[in-house]
């Protein structure tokens, strides 16, 4: 039987404060609202879990479809399943409805059209009883026509290594996973914080998640993507409704106030990273389509991205992390000029690569074409590429011994520099992995005829004579090799 909440923003929180949760117990709180056609796969994904002791919350936030049927259907089935229904009144009023009735030592939200990895609830506790954390952050996975796909690559990036008891004085980057269904939290750390998501607003998760780290003394950056993130066929999910002006707006407000809480807890340096994050990411995926934008609804995306520019104003730490095609289109929206916009994105300029560039002391400039020669009062900065478009790439193929000279062989590159033009210098060593011994390498570029295309990467060469008196680096590590543009 279902449990009615005549009011749309009621909580039930007296009920876990009535005791202590359970120990244990992880609550997954799951808001669903008219999700009939992804309803079965997401239950099935929480009732194949390796960690078994979990009860499952759901929020019908009165559905007008079959959802409510196939929850019933489901009850018989599964009776860790406990099904609340309410008025509807959105995502972050179903979730704080949830977490009044949840019991649990751990708390995690999952939505209704997403699946779960098997093994991210087990996994995600046993780390955090070994470290105390706070809360656990994992990576996930997009899902598309029921086949995953990764997700952005400053996701993994994010995740790339597994950072147990970090913070976020110590790892601001992490602040790119603001989603609430990548997390499971400590119940008793999430009341303690007073944490609740915005209600009747879009990107209700991302002040929560903003200030979860803000508050943690400390959490654990997890490796395994935990949740798929289904991308609707339909175009009906929040974020594939991105030109919409409610999006756009309910957007900048998520963003200014996690901005606004990171500057209160004094927090300068992820505040800045996340400014970082909001324009080389966020705001970046909306670009392309405002060619077929409403006139209200450009308007709206422009005010948005003039509010958060003045956030960053001449701060060249932000802006050196931003693509240059993302600081151009930035700024024709400033200057609220949309037939050049149009122009730029629609003459292929978002998509392509940058094939022309130019050097100049420490900085690379995309050099544009020559038909938007008239964009030339757009300021030269602009132009600049940014950290992850000049990024060194190299790798190792051989290494082999000639006699007691060691020799290393490999390629290396700077994205976006083309090497037959700008000729590069380069370092090497080796790195002993049981001493941390560093061996530096006498290395040096050398032609390779198999590489034809001028900007493809060049082959280097390092060596080192070993004489019987010096250790010799065993086992062998390659050290990042460094280079710089001459």
């Amino acid at each position: 039987m279902h449990t009615w909440i005549r009011a749309a923003g009621m909580r039930a929180s007296w009920l876990i404060r009535r005791g202590r949760p359970i120990a244990g117990l992880m609550s997954v709180v799951v808001p669903v609202y008219n999700v009939e056609r992804y309803l079965e796969d997401m239950m099935q994904s929480l009732r194949r879990q390796t960690y078994r002791n979990i009860e499952i919350i759901v929020i019908d936030d009165g559905s007008t479809d079959g959802s409510s049927r196939i929850l019933q259907s489901l009850k018989w089935r599964e009776p860790r399943l406990r099904v609340i229904r309410k008025a509807n009144a959105g995502l972050g009023a179903a979730r704080n409805t949830g977490v009044g009735f949840a019991r649990g030592e751990y708390l995690t939200f999952i939505d209704s059209d997403d699946t779960v990895d098997r093994h991210a609830f087990k996994y995600a506790i046993q780390t955090l009883g070994e470290t105390q954390s706070d809360f656990a952050v994992a990576p996930y996975r997009r899902l598309v026509r029921d086949m995953e796909r990764p997700a952005g690559p400053w996701i993994y990036a994010a995740h790339e290594t597994e950072r147990r008891g970090t913070n976020l004085v110590e790892f601001p980057q992490i602040q790119v996973n603001a989603v609430a269904w990548s997390k499971v939290y400590r119940m008793r750390f999430w009341l303690d914080q007073g944490l609740s998501f915005p209600e009747g607003v879009l990107y209700e998760d991302q002040p929560v998640s903003t200030r979860a780290y803000a508050a943690a003394s400390s959490f654990d950056v997890l490796t395994h993507p935990s949740v798929n993130w289904r991308v609707r066929d339909d175009g009906s999910s929040i974020t594939q409704s991105a030109l919409s002006v409610r999006n756009t707006t309910d957007h900048l407000e998520a963003a200014l106030a996690s901005l606004a809480s990171l500057e209160q807890a004094g927090l300068n340096v992820a505040r800045v990273e996340r400014l970082r994050q909001l324009l080389a990411n966020d705001y970046s995926h909306v670009i392309p389509l405002l060619p077929r934008a409403s006139e209200e609804e450009w308007n709206a995306f422009a005010s948005a991205v003039r509010a958060l520019v003045a956030e960053v104003g001449d701060d060249g730490d932000v802006w050196r992390h931003v693509h240059a095609r993302n600081k151009i289109c930035f700024w024709l929206l400033a200057h609220e000029s949309r037939a050049r916009l149009d122009e730029y994105i629609l003459a292929g300029n978002w998509n392509g690569s940058t094939d022309e560039t130019l050097v100049r002391g420490d900085q690379v400039f995309a050099v544009p074409p020559a038909d938007f020669l008239a964009l030339a009062e757009i300021p030269r900065a602009a132009f600049a590429l940014s950290t992850f478009e000049t990024r060194l790439r190299s790798e190792t193929s051989r290494s082999i011994w000639r006699g007691d000279v060691l020799e290393i062989s490999g390629h290396a590159v700077i994205s976006g520099v083309d090497p037959g033009r700008f000729p590069a210098q380069i370092s090497a060593e080796a790195v002993d992995q049981t001493t941390g011994r560093r061996f530096p390498l006498r290395a040096a570029f050398s032609p390779d005829s198999s590489i034809r295309r001028p900007s493809a990467p060049s082959s280097w060469m390092a060596r080192r004579r070993i004489s019987p008196s010096t250790s010799t680096p065993s086992p062998l590590h390659r050290s990042p090799v460094s280079s710089r543009s001459s």
